[in-house]
Formats: structure tokens, C-alpha cells, sequence
């Protein structure tokens, strides 16, 4: 055995770093190679089979014993959470209960006050008031609405009845458009009566709770009552009309037809 097979025997057997005069050297003699793959294999051995020394019991207590109380605080996170959750969801469930039960009592209460409204426009304004326009044409009373309130207004004209005029305002905080009428008797009279049309956008209101209106016609009709006035309203093309008029109940079927 050489010299040089001795020293890189000798440092195989100290371990530690292999120098790279001696890497060079397993490299060109199998021998060598043949003893560090011996020594790794004895070393792997006697590693396996070494006893172990056991932890101490009290080592192994507080072990055990802050894994269960890390254990006992995530299961009550988890409860919390569940508990959270399960508040937020019933909290949600009623709210939706809720507003599905108090919906129609709201749309309700905003469809009178919408009434009260036109009713009170119609008694200081409109029966009597100024028109931005006066005209007598449908059409032309359409057409300048539609150009300055952005509304797709139609203007119905009942038999026995003329237009006089239409001007912008504001109902209950939302734009809307007006239009004057008078109205006649059916032999063509002159009655005197004023009406008037407004025509706006629901903003929550339930009309389905007003009282409906025997009418032939496939509009649904309402009606309602405030300040010795009748008020029939229906919905067309996204907008809603409110009809405004002085004229007795038993005549309001027969004006509904060519609303």
C-alpha cells in the first residue's frame, strides 16, 4: 500500500472535509474507493442500531401537555367562528324576512303619500296655475315634455275633454311632467272641470294596494281618494300617470276606457 493510499485512508477515517488531493485520489484508485464505501456503509449501520436516549418524563409532559391546550384553543376559535356565522346567517334570514314583510306595507304607505301629493299639486297649481306651454295639440304638449323632462310622456285625450297646456315640476323630489285639462259634460257643455295628468318614475311606491278600477281595457287601473279628489293611476312603458280629476265616481269607469 502506498504512501498516498495511506493518507487518504487516514483522512477518510477522521472525517470531516475531504481534501481535494484526496478527492483526486479515490479517483484513480478503486481500493480507496472500495474502503470509504465500506466505512459509509458501517457508519449507516451503526447509526440505525444505536440506542436512544428517552426523552425525560418531564420533557415529555409539557410536550403533551401544550399540544392539548393548543388543541383546546383552535377547537374553541372554530366554535367561535361557527357561532359567528351562525348569528350572521339567522341575522341575515330575518333581515330578508323582514323587508319581504314590510315591503308591501311600505310601497303601501309611499303610494298614499305619492297620492297626497298630485292631489295637493293639482288644488295650488295646476287647476288654475301658469303653463310653461300653452297649447291645445296632444302632440305638441308631448313633444316639448319629452324634449325637457327626458321622460317618453304620452298625452291621452278623453272624449269631452281639451287640452290646455303642460309645465315641469317636481314630485316629491324627483322630476315629473304635467299636463292641464278641462273637462266637459258628454253632451258637450262646458263642465269646467279641471284634471290633470302627472307623469313621473315609481320610486317605491305599491300600487297594487290601491282599490283596482272596472275598466275594459288592458292597462291596470287604480284608484284612489284624497281631498275630495279621485286619482287614477296606471303604469305604461316604465312610467307611471296619475289622473287627477274633480269628476264623480260612477263617470271614472267610463274615463278610464281612454286613458
Amino acid at each position: 500500500m502506498s504512501l498516498e493510499c495511506l493518507a487518504a485512508r487516514r483522512s477518510i477515517l477522521l472525517g470531516g472535509e475531504v481534501a481535494a488531493s484526496v478527492r483526486e485520489h479515490l479517483e484513480r484508485c478503486e481500493a480507496c474507493r472500495r474502503f470509504e464505501a465500506g466505512g459509509r456503509a458501517v457508519a449507516a449501520t451503526v447509526r440505525g442500531r444505536a440506542s436512544r436516549p428517552p426523552a425525560p418524563q418531564t420533557l415529555r409532559e409539557r410536550l403533551v401537555a401544550a399540544l392539548e391546550e393548543e388543541r383546546s384553543r383552535s377547537a374553541r376559535g372554530w366554535r367561535r367562528w361557527w357561532r359567528s356565522a351562525g348569528l350572521l346567517a339567522a341575522a341575515s334570514l330575518l333581515a330578508v324576512a323582514a323587508f319581504a314583510l314590510l315591503a308591501p306595507v311600505r310601497g303601501a304607505a309611499e303610494a298614499r303619500r305619492t297620492v297626497a301629493a298630485v292631489a295637493a299639486d293639482h288644488l295650488e297649481y295646476a287647476a288654475g296655475g301658469p303653463m310653461e306651454l300653452a297649447s291645445s295639440s296632444p302632440a305638441e304638449v308631448a313633444d316639448w315634455l319629452r324634449a325637457r323632462t327626458r321622460l317618453a310622456v304620452s298625452v291621452p285625450v278623453p272624449p269631452g275633454a281639451t287640452v290646455l297646456g303642460a309645465r315641469r315640476c317636481r314630485l316629491r323630489g324627483r322630476p315629473a311632467a304635467l299636463v292641464s285639462y278641462r273637462l266637459h259634460d258628454t253632451e258637450g257643455g262646458a263642465r269646467g272641470s279641471a284634471a290633470s295628468l302627472f307623469v313621473f318614475q315609481s320610486a317605491g311606491e305599491g300600487w297594487s294596494s290601491m282599490e283596482t278600477l272596472a275598466a275594459r281595457r288592458p292597462k291596470r287601473i287604480c284608484r284612489a281618494h284624497d281631498r275630495g279628489l279621485n286619482v287614477l293611476v296606471w303604469e305604461d312603458r316604465g312610467l307611471t300617470y296619475a289622473f287627477v280629476t274633480e269628476i264623480p265616481e260612477p263617470e271614472l269607469s267610463r274615463l278610464a276606457e281612454h286613458l
